[in-house]
């Protein structure tokens, strides 16, 4: 494997990691968030909010992902959040 191959993997893999960091912080968030909400007898789903947050994301999008890539890899992390 030539030396660039390895050095592209080895970046791919530190952003790895630090997506895997934010992720469970991210989480870590709704979960306390859901916490307040469950306490101040709200309701844990919000519909706007979760379309405010894909709007918001597939508007600061620059690509290469698509729009379409975007909708669904937040919507995947919004669906685990809520697990």
């Amino acid at each position: 494997m030539s030396t660039q191959i390895s050095d592209w993997r080895a970046a791919i893999d530190v952003l790895d990691g630090q997506l895997l960091t934010l992720l469970n912080i991210r989480a870590k968030l709704a979960w306390e968030l859901a916490k307040v909400k469950r306490e101040a007898g709200i309701a844990i789903v919000d519909q706007d909010r979760e379309m405010q947050v894909l709007d918001r994301v597939r508007r600061s999008n620059d690509g290469p992902l698509t729009e379409d890539a975007i909708t669904r890899i937040f919507e995947s992390i919004i669906q685990e959040a809520r697990r």
